[in-house]
């Protein structure tokens, strides 16, 4: 069993913030995927057992899993510029690690929480001055 909650995702740059979730769209103790979010199980067993709290005065999404693979998404294309907001900012807090979970061996592979960001391929000029 591993439990994580997740309070903030934003796009940034020095100057300006843009907010990607804040959990605000959901009532407290909604249970499930959040509104706008959608289920990826990837073909595996997936529980989703999700639920909007309310921690330190934030609103946070609060993640159980045991034994199984509940992964969401959320689609941002027109709403990141990555040339206007190129950072990506989160805060997480695991509350229950996965007893002897190691990413090394394929028989103890578990992870508390993970975070990926796909983006379209870049073109060109675009893709070398990531390269470099």
């Amino acid at each position: 069993m591993c439990g994580v909650s997740i309070a903030l995702l934003t796009a940034a740059s020095t100057d300006r913030v843009i907010v990607i979730e804040d959990w605000t769209t959901d009532a407290v103790s909604r249970r499930g995927i959040p509104s706008g979010w959608m289920g990826e199980a990837l073909g595996l067993v997936a529980a989703y057992d999700f639920v909007i709290e309310q921690d330190a005065g934030k609103r946070v999404l609060h993640l159980k899993s045991h034994n199984e693979h509940s992964t969401i998404a959320k689609d941002i294309t027109g709403k990141v510029n990555l040339k206007e907001t190129p950072i990506l900012e989160w805060t997480w807090k695991a509350m229950i690690l996965p007893t002897g979970g190691d990413l090394r061996r394929k028989e103890t592979t578990d992870i508390a929480a993970q975070t990926l960001c796909c983006m379209a391929a870049l073109q060109g000029s675009q893709a070398s001055r990531l390269a470099d």
